[in-house]
């Protein structure tokens, strides 16, 4: 009965999602109501799902099992056409179908569920005698368990066990009314093919109302169970692809148990039921061949594994030996190595040859059909070239289709004569390439790494001299050359001017204080050693400021750039020069402090108002204000000073300007008012960069009192006497205007 219901739920559902895939691809009105289960107790609460059209009003009807309507009410779907709600059932609900319909508009959508009565908690007591310890492959292990209903209604009891880690099940079910209790045997078989170690026997308890809608599932015991070793004999025979039997070292999970005999086999005594990793290793002069294979080995007293070992390369060389290394042109001397062939199949052809550069052919040293693996020696004897120089020399060795080879360079002198293997380094370790090497008349060039080789030297101390491509840097060196050997030497490039070059320089020209400084030095830096993170630290008088450079582009103009800020600016004293240094210091230790320049400090009223006004410093802007205030009071009272309705000091200006003809008297007035605002600006500008003044700015608030106090006298003197100014220049306006009128009228 439960399993019908469950398949009814699940088609239902299925149902459900099959319309509402349907519903959402075509245009028309969509109405869908379910629940989210099919049978509820009494007292349960029911979620109610809705689908319809977005922001849509959905009315609600639920019918109890006598078809009387227990509650009715509008839901509002969401902008996606979605709404869920909840119905809490009566703990006294009536047992029966309940119909639940939704409405919108003619669209009407119904489903239904089960409400059953609520019974009591199913639960059973169980009593389990422990089995036993151990057992091995192919037992039957049995479980006594007893079983008990203490529910009040009949129940169905299915008892499962398991095995850990393997697909093992035992089962065994009954039946069992109110009160009643059984014992129940569990068996569960060992396979052949467990492997040994400790299991855990786990125990489950299936219990289901007879015609009932409830079921339960849980674990109920658990038991160690171990399955013992099992020791069997087993040997391994390891072979060539031909059948040639190998002697090697074995392996067991990367521990080494043995090594072949003759005829390639050994015998081992393992644990069956287990994987093991399996690998033979054999060397072959300077390489070795290998196998490799995970394995099952079972439980058969005596096994045999025959296992064919195909090597991944069919030929093996050792290093190639020149003896001597270094000869004299046209001498014999010898080449010596060895080599192996190991068959991939069941036989193997092979070639071996040797190849001189100085040679047009190549040598057949040997041919031949192999089964086994071989091992041969090669000793043979060439001639030197006649014309000196390194040569190469190569083994050469086919072996069906695979190719394998050692080669060996051989130094070819003149009598007498040696060789000089010369690197060339700047001072911070990288290699100079392309850098002119000279001896005597001889000149070359280095490759990538900055290395050349030299021979026909004669015996003898030999002067290098190098120069690299830039011709910025230079190195040289005296060096001892023997017959038939190669010297090897090095030789580090310096810069040939300093390691750090001042290749320009941006400063400002006699700057004021109260503005931001900037400060700029063009650095080439040289390849000395020098290392990243470079501190570069600028002192102008006491001033210090530091930046890091933490990469070095050597050989190319690099910018180093300060800001002296405006805070720091004003601690400088006007009219004084000061000198500018760089000083670098790198993490070993500090290069010389080089000046870059000079700095005139000159202050000048304009930008010392507009600074201290910019940066809100207005003690500063009130100091000066009121100073250039006093001063441009000074001069125009030294300009109006005389006695009334006679300004004797304006003469200068008034006489040629009344002489002038009109074209000429604006320009005559605005060359005065440039000359008079010079003079201030001068007069301003003198005093401000005076050292008297720098004393008298100390004491801030004190002095702008005074100066103000200052100020409001020369306001009342100029009002004095520009008043009288003002009214003539009135008369004088209203004269001209009344011979401009007369002038008209006639």
């Amino acid at each position: 009965m439960k399993i019908t219901h469950k398949l009814a739920a699940a088609l239902v559902m299925m149902f459900i999602l099959l319309i509402v895939l349907n519903l959402q691809s075509t245009e028309a009105q969509t109405l869908i109501v379910w629940t989210d289960k099919y049978i509820y107790e009494q007292g349960e609460t029911v979620t109610i799902f809705l689908l319809s059209e977005p922001n849509s009003t959905i009315r609600l009807i639920l019918l109890n099992p006598d078809n009387i309507t227990l509650w009715s009410l509008a839901v509002e779907t969401n902008a996606s056409g979605k709404a869920e709600l909840t119905y809490n059932l009566p703990p006294d609900a009536a047992p029966g179908y309940y119909n639940l319909t939704a409405f919108l508009g003619v669209l009407n959508s119904s489903t239904s569920f089960k409400v059953i009565e609520k019974v009591a908690i199913i639960d059973a007591e169980v009593s389990v005698e422990p089995p036993v310890g151990k057992a091995y492959p192919g037992q039957t292990v049995e479980l006594n368990i007893t079983v008990k209903n203490t529910g009040n209604v009949a129940e169905t009891a299915c008892l499962t066990a398991n095995l850990t880690s393997l697909p093992l099940r035992g089962e065994s079910c009954t039946t069992l009314l109110p009160n009643e209790s059984k014992s129940l045997i569990v068996g569960i078989n060992i396979p052949l093919n467990a492997s040994p170690r400790k299991y855990h026997i786990n125990i489950y308890l299936h219990l289901a109302e007879v015609h009932g809608e409830k079921e339960s599932s849980r674990k109920i015991a658990s038991y160690p169970l171990i399955i013992p070793e099992t020791n069997v004999n087993v040997t391994f025979n390891f072979r060539l692809p031909s059948g040639v039997p190998l002697e090697g070292k074995v392996f067991l999970d990367g521990k080494p148990v043995g090594s072949t005999n003759a005829v390639g086999s050994l015998s081992l005594r393992l644990v069956g039921n287990l994987f093991y990793n399996i690998k033979f290793e054999k060397d072959i002069e300077e390489a070795s061949i290998s196998y490799q294979k995970r394995m099952w080995i079972g439980l058969a007293e005596q096994q045999t594994i025959n296992i064919t070992v195909k090597p991944s390369k069919a030929c093996l060389t050792a290093k190639l030996v020149a003896e001597p290394a270094q000869v004299e042109q046209g001498q014999i001397f010898e080449i010596l190595s060895r080599y192996a062939i190991a068959p991939k199949e069941s036989r193997t052809n092979y070639t071996v040859y040797l190849q001189a550069e100085w040679l047009s052919e190549s040598i057949r040293l040997d041919k031949g059909s192999i089964k086994n693996i071989v091992v041969k020696t090669v000793d043979y004897s060439l001639n030197a070239p006649e014309k000196p120089g390194i040569y190469a020399i190569k083994l050469l060795i086919e072996a069906d289709g695979e190719t394998c080879y050692s080669a060996i360079n051989v130094q070819v002198l003149r009598s007498r004569e040696g060789c000089l293997q010369i690197h060339v380094f700047y001072l911070d370790g990288k290699p100079a390439s392309n850098s002119i090497i000279t001896i005597g008349e001889y000149t070359a060039v280095t490759g990538a790494n900055g290395s050349l080789t030299i021979c026909g030297l004669k015996e003898g101390n030999h002067k290098v001299t190098v120069k690299d491509s830039s011709g910025e840097y230079r190195g040289e060196g005296t060096f001892h050359v023997k017959a038939f050997k190669t010297k090897t030497v090095s030789i580090y490039l310096k810069p040939t001017g300093p390691c750090i070059k001042i290749v320009d320089t941006k400063l400002p020209e006699t700057p004021t204080r109260y503005t931001d400084w900037s400060i700029t030095a063009e650095l080439i830096f040289r390849r000395c050693g020098i290392n990243p993170p470079l501190d570069t630290t600028l002192r102008v008088g006491s001033y210090n400021a530091t930046t890091t450079l933490e990469n070095l582009t050597y050989d190319t103009k690099i910018a180093v750039k300060f800001v002296v800020p405006y805070w720091d600016t004003l601690t400088f004293t006007p009219g004084e020069e000061y000198n500018v240094y760089i000083k670098i210091k790198e993490p070993q230790e500090a290069l010389k402090e080089v000046q870059i320049g000079s700095i005139k400090v000159q202050d000048e009223i304009g930008p010392i108002l507009a600074s201290s006004f910019s940066h809100g410093d207005s003690t500063t802007f009130a100091l000066y204000l009121l100073v250039a205030f006093d001063i441009t009071g000074l001069a125009l009272l030294l300009l109006f000073y005389g006695e009334k309705g006679h300004i004797p000091y304006l003469n200068i200006l008034f006489t040629p300007y009344k002489k002038a003809e009109k074209t000429v008297k604006p320009i005559i007035l605005a060359a005065a008012a440039i000359i008079i605002f010079y003079g201030i600006v001068q007069a301003l500008n003198a005093l401000i960069n005076n050292e008297w003044f720098l004393q008298f700015s100390t004491y801030t608030p004190l002095n702008i009192a005074a100066l103000f106090v200052i100020a409001l006298g020369e306001s009342h003197g100029l009002a004095k006497f520009i008043t009288p100014t003002l009214k003539r220049g009135a008369e004088l306006l209203r004269s001209l205007k009344r011979r401009t009128q007369q002038k008209k009228s006639k």
